[in-house]
């Protein structure tokens, strides 16, 4: 459809706090539980940062191998993929938990459905950790009309997204456009995402079908095209950089399979324990620093 880069979205609903989850859906205790002690507070961590992960699924990319790149490599573009998460907050008591745990640091993208103004003015302190305030365009948003809260989560580089699929669907398309037109009043077309929301290859629509949708929005041709591409990159840019050391440090992990790779991994990692004499070898290695240290030796009158 002339998209290199698309954005698999896996959207878990609401995340209730355990005490709020049905009898059925949590773990029996059997008769051994019951005779054993309360367990110790080491015990008891691990067993609630375990649970935390299991409300979070893993991400989910599609097989390339399996797709047809011609096209791009024909053009010499490269299909890039993005894992991202979507869930709503409805109580404020997990906000805590759910962005510390483990599971969604990999996700390339957070998305954030708020249900309220509250929700949405607590969000306003987590920025570092979110990265798209989503909604349900089906119903009526009440934080929309509190441009004070989203003009400060904009203003840290939080994309606010719109998503044309429900608009497709009759029955939604008036909610759908209202609240699309609010929020593109309320931030003036700053920092917004047009994204697709489909949940079906029938609800695609390609890049220039999805610039002539954004009328029905009130927004032109030449204001269009930030909302589908120039937006969208700023946001995976800035969640690349909220994963790094104060943005200028990123840590990757080196996976050591045998000794071989090893010995290749180490030899590329530099380290200060080398002898001088490696060192230098190292160093006339570099071209410019040989031709210095051939000239001195040639001409040696000429050092000071």
């Amino acid at each position: 459809m002339g998209y290199d880069a698309v954005v698999i979205n896996v959207d878990i609903g609401e995340i209730a706090p355990r005490e709020h989850i049905e009898e059925h859906l949590l773990s029996s205790p059997s008769a051994d539980d019951s005779m054993k002690p309360p367990p110790k507070k080491k015990q008891r961590k691990s067993e609630d940062k375990k649970e935390r992960e299991q409300q979070l699924p893993n991400p989910y990319l599609v097989d390339e191998s399996l797709l047809d790149l011609t096209e791009l490599q024909k053009q010499g573009k490269r299909f890039r993929q993005f894992s991202r998460v979507t869930f709503t907050l409805n109580d404020p008591s997990v906000i805590h938990n759910v962005f510390n745990n483990p599971r969604l640091r990999q996700f390339d993208l957070v998305a954030v459905r708020p249900p309220d103004v509250n929700t949405l003015n607590t969000l306003t302190r987590k920025t570092d950790y979110v990265d798209i305030i989503t909604m349900n365009p089906e119903t009526y948003v009440s934080w929309l009309h509190k441009p004070k809260f989203m003009e400060m989560i904009r203003a840290e580089g939080v994309g606010f997204e719109i998503t044309y699929a429900p608009a497709l669907v009759p029955l939604n398309r008036r909610t759908c456009l209202h609240n699309g037109r609010v929020l593109l009043r309320q931030l003036r077309g700053r920092g917004i995402i047009l994204a697709s929301g489909a949940s079906s290859m029938c609800e695609l629509r390609a890049p220039v079908d999805v610039m002539n949708m954004a009328f029905l929005w009130g927004v032109s041709g030449a204001d269009a095209r930030p909302l589908i591409s120039g937006n969208a990159k700023q946001v995976l840019l800035r969640a690349e950089a909220r994963r790094t050391i104060g943005g200028m440090v990123h840590v990757v992990s080196c996976e050591i399979g045998n000794e071989e790779s090893a010995a290749s991994v180490n030899a590329t990692i530099p380290t200060c324990r080398v002898d001088k004499s490696t060192a230098l070898q190292r160093l006339l290695n570099v071209k410019e620093f040989r031709a210095q240290v051939e000239e001195i030796v040639v001409n040696p009158d000429s050092v000071s």
